[in-house]
């Protein structure tokens, strides 16, 4: 197998498509739309070869869990990144992929659980519908929302792009300067996104409360069963904006999908409160394997 890296680019995507679509995991990081907007500015690489692909960051020999279509392919992609990187760290490793790497490669890595990059995983019907009692606080908030005013919601296309730009300029000009490092680093992988928002194939809707732009969303499938919601940004003083748009994009573009991937919370503590406040399913439990001194 060759192992060739290069910068990701554009180009990249119908054939990482082509592996990252059949395979069965659930993890954010696992669509091209993610690994190309996170991975730009941070030097992500990647390879693509013999139906397996490989990426990661070279420079500090951290690589994400290689996919192929089979077992063998995976352990052999995993052989050649031990062979290369003598300190090699591999990322988001699902349980399934642990018990593989334990099998093939007994003693060769050091296992933990990577808190801070769980995953929020969501029945697509919960969010769409948010019925029962533990999310009556969430469908308080878009009645509030519904009561006053008119709204309505339009696809993002490339005619009002433009506007999403000066929203999220703005959200950050209100919010940078209590956020994370990792929260501006989303700032700029969301601008990412919107510059290049049809060549990534991305899905998406704004929501507008009396013709001013409240909020957004944007997001791609990870597979046959699991949508990914990479980016929802609203005006938190317009009660119900992040609610509503949570169930809009959910009703329209998750129907035929059975999980809701909403990504991590990036170590912060109020975006952590909020997607827990939406009761997971699953905590996309990741795993992190450093190879052994």
């Amino acid at each position: 197998m060759e192992t060739d890296l290069h910068k990701i680019t554009l180009d990249d995507k119908m054939a990482a498509d082509n592996i990252l679509k059949s395979s069965d995991r659930r993890f954010c990081e696992y669509t091209f739309g993610n690994m190309y907007c996170w991975g730009v500015s941070a030097g992500l690489e990647l390879c693509i070869s013999d139906g397996t692909l490989i990426f990661g960051y070279p420079k500090t020999e951290r690589f994400y869990m290689p996919v192929a279509n089979d077992t063998e392919k995976t352990a052999a992609a995993v052989n050649k990144l031990i062979g290369n990187y003598k300190r090699l760290t591999i990322m988001s490793i699902s349980a399934q992929d642990k018990s593989i790497l334990e099998q093939k490669f007994n003693g060769v890595f050091e296992f933990s659980e990577d808190t801070r990059y769980f995953d929020y995983i969501y029945e697509s019907e919960k969010l769409r519908s948010l019925s029962g009692k533990k999310l009556a606080a969430k469908r308080n908030h878009i009645n509030a929302f519904l009561s006053d005013g008119e709204w309505r919601i339009e696809k993002i296309t490339q005619d009002n792009k433009e506007q999403l730009f000066t929203f999220n300029r703005q959200w950050c000009r209100d919010l940078c300067g209590h956020m994370s490092g990792s929260l501006r680093n989303e700032m700029c992988a969301a601008e990412l996104g919107i510059k290049n928002f049809d060549k990534l194939g991305f899905c998406g809707i704004m929501l507008y409360k009396d013709d001013t732009l409240v909020a957004y969303s944007y997001g791609e499938p990870i597979n046959g069963d699991t949508f990914c919601v990479h980016v929802e940004k609203a005006d938190a003083d317009v009660r119900g904006a992040y609610q509503m748009i949570n169930r809009e994009f959910a009703r329209k573009f998750c129907t035929d999908f059975e999980y809701i991937n909403r990504e991590d919370d990036a170590g912060d503590e109020g975006l952590r409160r909020a997607k827990q406040s939406y009761y997971p399913t699953d905590k996309g439990l990741k795993f992190k394997a450093v190879v052994k001194e």
